[in-house]
């Protein structure tokens, strides 16, 4: 693995095999070498899934005691094209995870809380808000401990292909308990994971996914 602030690289024991920016004359000597014993890092068990690589930072966990990762902490779920560009976003909030995560299912925000901001189409405006003609629950599901899924219409113009908005196809949130939305539309899936710092702070760490072609 590679660090991206100098490069760094170490192998699966927490060696350094690397050091690039390192005179090559620097690196024969036995106390500055990269395989030095005074260069290495703590190792942890890790699992490959959903295109990331999931640290457990236990040290005395054996790489067998791994547990199964919840498929809700997984940016795309199992089946899903990955393919096309993707986007990840981290970002630290001064609200609450109740607030960020009631934000996220409040789509009329976004005209006007991100004008200027440019993800696909025009930018967002307050000039391009529209009022959406639908907000419920997907028709024949109901709330229960597993999350819920809704749908709604467009907010914004540029989402509007015909004169009759409930014509174009609905965007859908789904609520993955504890921490996660998944937004689905005809211009990209999004997955959104509410992280609690503290009581008035709240981590988001998000995949934007576009796509194929």
């Amino acid at each position: 693995i590679m660090c991206r602030y100098h490069g760094w690289e170490f192998d699966t024991a927490g060696t350094c095999t690397k050091i690039p920016m390192m005179l090559q004359e620097d690196q024969q000597q036995p106390e500055q070498a990269p395989k030095s014993n005074r260069i290495r890092v703590p190792s942890y068990p890790v699992k490959q899934a959903g295109g990331l690589l999931w640290a457990f930072m236990d040290p005395f966990l054996e790489p067998e005691q791994v547990p199964e990762l919840d498929p809700n902490l997984l940016p795309f779920a199992e089946g899903e094209d990955p393919s096309g560009a993707s986007i990840w976003a981290y970002n630290v909030w001064p609200l609450s995870y109740n607030s960020m995560l009631e934000n996220s299912f409040d789509p009329s925000h976004a005209p006007f809380t991100h004008e200027g901001i440019q993800f696909v189409g025009p930018a967002y405006s307050p000039d391009n808000a529209i009022p959406m003609q639908q907000y419920r629950l997907v028709p024949g599901t109901k709330i229960t401990k597993d999350g819920f899924v809704l749908e709604h219409s467009p907010y914004q113009k540029f989402k509007v292909s015909s004169a009759h908005p409930a014509a174009v196809p609905m965007t859908q949130r789904t609520f993955l308990p504890p921490c996660t939305n998944v937004v689905r539309d005809q211009f990209f899936t999004a997955r959104l994971f509410f992280v609690p710092l503290t009581p008035t702070t709240c981590a988001t760490v998000t995949y934007f996914q576009l796509p194929p072609g």
